[in-house]
């Protein structure tokens, strides 16, 4: 067995095992790094550039390509798919709906 090929065996092993691992009893742990990923590169990408609308079609677009090379390597379902990318996405979802509250409110 190559290096390469140890090295994707360890990490399809740490993914399943993150998949299976809940916080709470509730909680995945891989949705829980699916919303800090969400909220880290939106942040980055917010200083970088202003706009809510632009980092959330940032995020879900990086979001969407991990999604679809998962799905051939990981093996991941289309719902575990779904549910991935709206817990990633939703905190530059949500940044969008404040901002055109505040700019409705004159308060922007």
């Amino acid at each position: 067995m190559t290096i390469w090929e140890q090295l994707d065996d360890t990490i399809r092993q740490f993914t399943r095992t993150m998949s299976k691992t809940y916080l709470f009893d509730t909680i995945r742990l891989d949705l829980i790094l699916h919303f800090f990923l969400g909220v880290i590169l939106t942040l980055l990408i917010r200083k970088w550039k202003k706009s809510p609308l632009f980092g959330f079609a940032l995020v879900l677009l990086i979001q969407l390509i991990k999604e679809f090379y998962d799905s051939f390597t990981l093996n991941a379902s289309v719902k575990e798919s779904i549910i991935d990318t709206a817990v990633t996405v939703i905190y530059p979802f949500t940044l969008i709906i404040i901002e055109k509250f505040l700019k409705k409110t004159g308060r922007a």
